[in-house]
């Protein structure tokens, strides 16, 4: 059975280089699997991304880093995780 390490992002965000809609995980997060939770939701209240992700510390750390306030994010496509279907 494979142990994975939940992290919640409040928000996702924008990059524009990739255009793609990414999470930011901070380095000291990648200590193995990691199940992603995006808890953002719209007017309503309903969340826009209901499912978990998984992915790789592996895998995560190959995507582009970016410093914000001291600490080293790696940005991840919400596309290039796994998602699972609750």
């Amino acid at each position: 059975m494979t142990i994975y390490e939940k992290v919640e992002i409040a928000k996702p965000i924008w990059n524009g280089e990739m255009k793609k809609r990414c999470v930011g995980i901070a380095d000291f997060r990648m200590k193995g699997n990691l199940e992603v939770h995006i808890l953002y939701t719209n007017r309503h209240g309903i969340r826009i991304y209901p499912n978990l992700f998984r992915i790789s510390a592996e895998e995560a750390r190959k995507f582009p880093q970016q410093l914000v306030r001291g600490i080293k994010l790696y940005i991840i496509p919400i596309e290039a995780m796994d998602e699972v279907i609750l």
